[in-house]
């Protein structure tokens, strides 16, 4: 019997080691992808990180969070008899916003208030509601909310939290998007 030439057992043993180490590899995967499935893919991850307890996180026609800029100080809360006016400056990563809170001839102290549709279009009306609005300070658009709550938690509506959803009335929106809701902890001065 004969003996098997030495270069022909090399060779063997250089193809099933790379054989192997390429089928271990996945190899095999790049010849035949496999087809979707509805787990395949990871979910998505948040487009910004978890905003910070004293932020409010706005998503939607921007996704942001955003705090009173430490170089300001809030502006004062006004409260007159049953209205409620607040206007609080907020920094966000790469842009500006002021956030409207009013409670329009209802405010009765600390409460949580439904906020609905505008039935006026102004703040002052004097119609009953309670209204939160945002403005993006370099493209002037400004969001109304239609749905949420606006909680007055500190002294004289010093301090509260806001959930809201809010719709596109004017300026400049992200293409495509006219909805933005807001969530986090506010207070002014």
């Amino acid at each position: 019997m004969r003996q098997p030439k030495p270069w022909v057992m090399l060779t063997a043993v250089v193809v099933v080691v790379g054989l192997s180490s390429w089928l271990v590899t996945g190899g095999i995967g790049r010849l035949f992808p496999s087809s979707p499935t509805e787990h395949s893919s990871p979910s998505p991850l948040p487009r910004f990180p978890a905003c910070g307890a004293t932020e409010i996180k706005l998503t939607g026609a921007y996704d942001d969070c955003a705090e009173v800029p430490l170089a300001l100080k809030p502006l004062p809360c006004v409260l007159l008899g049953a209205n409620l006016m607040n206007t609080i400056p907020l920094q966000g990563a790469t842009r500006s916003y002021f956030l409207y809170l009013n409670v329009d001839g209802s405010y009765v102290g600390r409460h949580t208030y439904a906020l609905k549709p505008w039935p006026d279009p102004y703040f002052e009306a004097n119609d009953k509601a309670t209204k939160v609005a945002v403005r993006e300070e370099v493209s002037g658009a400004l969001w109304q909310s239609t749905d949420g709550t606006l909680t007055l938690s500190g002294t004289n509506g010093r301090s509260g939290s806001v959930s809201a959803d809010l719709e596109l009335v004017g300026g400049e929106p992200t293409p495509g998007v006219v909805s933005l809701h807001i969530v986090g902890q506010w207070r002014c001065g």
